[in-house]
């Protein structure tokens, strides 16, 4: 798990997307909230999530029809996550051995309450949605800013 901090109110992280199978030809991208939270989701109601793509990876990914649901687009290659539920981008076409790395923005909105929140972003086969992902990252996001130890 990742600790987002947001007691300046905003931070940027980054993630590596790659495909580590020979088979794959394309992956789906999800940002998404984790059941146990879908009733006070982050993305919504804790603040903003924007995820930027690579700009080849933007441009083969709108070649390839750029299908996504849950999220609303921002400029080229930027992206919004409007869903309470997130956002998934399908058809990212990447090769074997083919990796690229994101960026996700966090910014806190004023109605955010201190209990953290959390986010995944999890890969999966386009071609086989019903199988297990491909792997992933976790985030905790802490709104006020991350616990401090006792002392």
């Amino acid at each position: 798990m990742n600790i987002v901090d947001l007691e300046s109110g905003s931070e940027e992280v980054h993630f590596i997307v790659r495909n580590v199978h020979e088979g794959i030809r394309a992956l789906r991208l999800a940002v998404r909230v984790p059941e146990t939270d879908r009733q006070r989701p982050f993305p919504v109601n804790g603040g903003r999530v924007v995820v930027r793509l690579p700009d080849a990876l933007f441009k083969r990914w709108v070649e390839a029809g750029g299908k996504a649901e849950g999220m609303k687009m921002l400029s080229e290659g930027e992206f919004e996550v409007v869903s309470p539920e997130g956002g998934v981008f399908h058809e990212l076409p990447l090769g074997f051995r083919e990796e690229h790395q994101l960026r996700m923005f966090f910014e806190r909105s004023a109605d955010a309450t201190p209990e953290p929140y959390h986010l995944e972003v999890v890969q999966f086969d386009q071609d086989k949605p019903d199988r297990e992902s491909l792997g992933g990252i976790g985030y905790d996001i802490y709104t006020h800013g991350e616990p401090k130890p006792k002392q």
